[in-house]
């Protein structure tokens, strides 16, 4: 048995419990961002005011701050999944606030030493932009850790996204019928991303163990749903004309799907006037 890399054991450890926690972390850390670009107005209030320059210079750093955490998280996570290494980043975003507390009075009163618009910026920026940068890496490493992608569009623009979106060493599904595309599969190869077709002829394993055909399955669910809500009339091949045109009213007539019913149709004839 070969021996797992690093990025393969993550991917074996993900379990239910883990997800939900990285789903947890991700809304934790989201709330904290809009939090502290509330904060940090607040904390600067009583040395630079609460003027429009103030909550522009906060605003303007938080935006700043989540394009460069989208880019550093997605840069992070090109070079390793592991975990550790974007609950690092929280823990730097959480000690770095904590000294804010104590240098938020020096460093405001430092930056008025320029007009109120600059001041306020540099004020901003030096006490929040780091933490919120660290904070905002948070989503674009967990979309790469916990996503596969699955592209059932079939276009090369879709699949090249599906691609580039998948978190490296991740799995692109492509579901449904074939097609003929041009892909540039450069990000393929450099992230090890595995490409998988499917049409129906896998396996699933069922809750109590067993396994059945992916196709089975569909075929015993297609008797379950009611798909009798979704086809609104049905004519026989004779009336197309009734057919076409009940279709072409559809949106006005409230029909969801009109079909022939060809029961039976090779045993009758089609008058020659309806031909």
């Amino acid at each position: 048995m070969s021996k797992k890399t690093k990025n393969e054991a993550v991917d074996a450890g993900l379990s239910q419990g883990l997800r939900r926690y990285l789903y947890l972390t991700a809304a934790v850390t989201g709330a904290v961002i809009m939090i502290v670009e509330i904060l940090g107005a607040r904390m600067l209030h009583p040395f630079i005011g609460t003027s429009h320059f103030v909550w522009t210079a906060q605003i303007a750093v938080t935006l700043f701050s989540l394009a460069a955490g989208y880019y550093f998280g997605g840069w992070l996570v090109d070079r390793s999944t592991r975990l550790k290494n974007i609950y690092f980043c929280i823990l730097g975003a959480a000690v770095y606030l904590a000294f804010t507390i104590g240098l938020c009075e020096p460093v405001a009163y430092g930056c008025l030493k320029f007009n109120l618009a600059t001041g306020s910026i540099l004020a901003s920026g030096f006490l929040f932009f780091v933490p919120l940068t660290l904070l905002a890496a948070t989503g674009p490493f967990l979309v790469r850790v916990l996503t596969t992608s699955i592209d059932a569009v079939g276009s090369q623009e879709s699949i090249e996204s599906a691609i580039s979106m998948c978190r490296p060493r991740g799995r692109v599904v492509l579901l449904g019928m074939p097609g003929v595309v041009e892909l540039d599969l450069t990000a393929l190869w450099h992230r090890e991303t595995e490409l998988i077709g499917t049409y129906t002829y896998g396996t699933e394993t069922l809750p109590d163990g067993r396994t059945a055909s992916a196709f089975a399955l569909a075929l015993e669910l297609a008797g379950k749903v009611p798909f009798d809500r979704l086809v609104s009339a049905t004519y026989p091949l004779v009336r197309y004309r009734e057919a076409l045109i009940h279709a072409a009213e559809s949106g006005s007539r409230g029909a969801v799907k009109v079909a022939f019913d060809m029961r039976g149709e090779k045993h009758r004839g089609i008058p020659a006037s309806e031909s």
